[in-house]
């Protein structure tokens, strides 16, 4: 058992310290806010007017990122460097700050090792190291009756170090938290068949902490009277610590008032997390607006599915599925050939140099800036219900991906290099899709399945490539189809899931590709170095309500497209500040006027500009320009630049510098979540690292 010994300790109050929490739970909703007949999200609620979601804080429970009221209020007593070795008993002495004194106060022991040797990151084990409040800081310490601390009081902990294999230093910290929270909302109007609907949890960090004696409190407030509606003492029967514990709480007696809610936890070693706390209205029969599936197949080049003319039986479920009841975008392309900037632009309908993922290789500090909106933040302020299931690396909350999901999930993969995990992926999209069946709901679905290392299951490469040559491009091809083909098959369940809960006809689907991937094209191999069409050009195949049946639309369009199409499709207006254009006049059959669509490479001087068929390529570190007529010549093999009118290319130059500066967003200035050692290693081994 740990131990807390004080060289002066008081008697502490009874009551609780919400001061940590309450200074920052009174901001005025603005028009940021949810659509007052769509749900009431409380935690984005208390951020309305601060950049949309990203000022939201978020949390992980059993792998499953939502939205929260607050973080956890601690505040670091100390911190010190220990030898990782051998086991014993390590006394901290830790001050106490004079705004924690007389509070009831959990404390809590992180020991991070910090030998580079362990697995090429730090290893964390969370300790629980015992309570200074009420009667067991009184069995333990006999403290003083009424003692208030003076300036300079001190307390020791004692905290067992367990016994490792690890050698070298750790650094030990030590933490105190308030013993209860509480947080009350924003006036809040109560809606006819209304529920409160909210998840309970622990922390993914803090797996072993102790519940006992603890208590989850919801009321609803009105004036000075205030009702208790929800409250459990914990661990309750059925509280599972692997898993958000989803509650339903009936408001229908307060329809029409407009009151306060209260979320209160005390009691416990640590405040339990409020998952995306919403009032919504019982659906009284399926929505009657569509839902949108976005999937994104990272890697997946145009040219290798059947609905592109591809020769090899890769893609009999997209070509029949989608693309034949459907409508393709013979020549969509990407604005980035790298996973972080072309996810960013296909859910925000902005460039990199705006949304500010405009680099390759991962350095830290690299997130989508404030300003910027996602798809996610619209749909869910509109009142769809919003869910993300991605396979990490670059699609990560740390990088911002999180933003206006009420469910996000990184797979961290079955091994650090990761050849995907689609298999799992689609199955928790499919679960998820099926328990909100009755909301309107957006879900986006990453996979790295087609991305290098090609490993396709046995049989799969056999099966689309039974001959094939020996050189490593057709050797990599060959390989890089089975993954295809694989895919296919996991998409086609998927699928058949959606028509089994009769949700086909009312869901529009969207498969894509962030970038393409060379096989030896102009000398190169992979994808982010380049600007050639192997890496830009990307399939975009369009199935739901609206879209016509068997169509092909010739026009060049973009991954930028995407967010003023769908929303155009769904209903819903798109955000203000986007770069993007609707397709849907092309759904109409009107012909796409010509205009510029950009590609970019920062940090290797490379921009390329398209308007129709002639593409322009800038080197600005080589100082070397060229042309080509992508229809007439798709290879890229001959250079037209001379053919251009004279200033050609410096006018396009002048344009995309006041298109990017014309929509920037200021950087961001939000801390995302720290990228852990398994999501750096991943991004080694996908190449995305220096």
């Amino acid at each position: 058992m740990l131990s807390i010994q004080s060289r002066r300790v008081s008697d502490l109050a009874r009551t609780v310290s919400t001061l940590l929490l309450l200074a920052a739970c009174s901001r005025t909703p603005t028009s940021g806010s949810p659509d007052a007949s769509g749900p009431i999200r409380l935690a984005t609620l208390r951020h309305a007017g601060t950049g949309g979601d990203a000022q939201v804080p978020t949390a992980i429970v059993g792998q499953v990122r939502r939205p929260v009221l607050a973080p956890w209020p601690r505040t670091l007593l100390a911190r010190t460097v220990v030898a990782a070795t051998p086991p014993r008993i390590e006394h901290v002495e830790a001050p106490i700050a004079p705004a924690l004194r007389g509070v009831p106060l959990h404390l809590r022991a992180l020991l991070t090792f910090l030998n580079s040797a362990v697995a090429g990151d730090a290893r964390q084990i969370v300790q629980d190291v015992g309570r200074l409040l009420g009667k067991e800081v009184d069995r333990q310490l006999r403290p003083v009756p009424d003692w208030i601390p003076q300036p300079g009081a001190t307390i020791d902990v004692a905290v067992p170090l367990p016994a490792t294999s690890m050698s070298g230093d750790a650094l030990l910290e030590i933490y105190a938290q308030p013993a209860e929270t509480e947080w009350t909302s924003d006036p809040v109007t109560i809606p006819a068949n209304a529920v409160l609907r909210f998840g309970l949890g622990i922390g993914d960090d803090d797996p072993d902490a102790d519940l006992t004696g603890g208590e989850a409190k919801v009321s609803v407030v009105s004036g000075d009277a205030s009702d208790v509606v929800f409250a459990r003492a914990l661990p309750y029967p059925g509280f599972a610590r692997d898993r958000w514990n989803d509650e339903q709480i009936d408001l229908g007696a307060y329809a029409g008032r407009t009151v306060r809610l209260r979320f209160v936890t005390a009691g416990a070693s640590l405040p339990l997390l409020w998952g995306d706390p919403t009032v919504a209205v019982q659906p009284a029969s399926h929505p009657s607006r569509p839902n949108l599936i976005l999937i994104s197949l990272d890697t997946l080049r145009a040219d290798h599915l059947g609905a592109y003319g591809y020769v090899r039986p890769t893609s009999p479920t997209i070509d029949a599925w989608l693309a034949a009841r459907g409508t393709v975008f013979e020549d969509a392309s990407t604005s980035f050939p790298n996973t972080a900037g072309s996810h960013m632009t296909m859910l925000t309908a902005v460039d990199p140099c705006v949304h500010g993922l405009d680099r390759t290789a991962f350095g830290g500090g690299l997130r989508v800036r404030d300003g910027v909106v996602t798809l996610g933040e619209v749909l869910r302020n509109a009142g769809y219900e919003t869910a993300a299931f991605t396979e990490d690396a670059w699609v990560t909350a740390a990088v911002g991906y999180d933003r206006g999901f009420g469910t996000f999930v990184e797979d961290h993969g079955r091994n650090a290099v990761n050849d995907g995990n689609i298999e799992a992926t689609f199955a928790r999209g499919s679960a998820w899709i099926a328990a909100h069946r009755r909301d309107p709901f957006f879900v986006f679905l990453h996979t790295y399945q087609v991305h290098e290392p090609y490993e396709p299951p046995p049989g799969y490469a056999e099966q689309v490539a039974p001959v094939h040559g020996d050189s490593r491009a057709e050797r990599e091809k060959a390989l890089y189809d089975g993954e295809i083909r694989y895919t296919d098959d996991v998409l086609a369940r998927f699928l058949a899931a959606l028509d089994a809960e009769g949700l086909a006809a009312r869901t529009l689907v969207l498969v894509v590709a962030d970038h393409g991937q060379h096989f030896g094209e102009h000398g190169s191999w992979g994808h982010s170095f380049t600007l050639w069409q192997p890496v830009l050009r990307v399939p975009m195949i369009l199935r739901g309500p609206g879209v016509p049946a068997g169509l092909r639309v010739p026009d060049p369009v973009g991954l930028i497209d995407i967010v003023p199409t769908v929303l155009e499709l769904l209903g819903v207006p798109p955000p203000s500040e986007i770069q993007g254009t609707s397709l849907v006049p092309a759904l109409h059959g009107k012909t796409l006027a010509p205009r510029l669509l950009y590609a970019e490479l920062p940090e290797r001087g490379l921009l390329s500009a398209r308007r129709g068929d002639v593409k322009v390529i800038v080197n600005s570190r080589a100082k070397t320009r060229v042309a080509y007529d992508i229809a007439r010549d798709p290879e890229e093999a001959h250079d037209v630049l001379a053919s251009l009118p004279p200033g050609y290319v410096d006018e396009i130059e002048r344009h995309r510098r006041e298109h990017c500066r014309r929509g920037a967003a200021a950087p961001s200035t939000t801390p995302g979540p720290a990228i852990g050692g398994e999501v750096r290693r991943k991004l080694e081994a996908l190449g995305y690292t220096e």
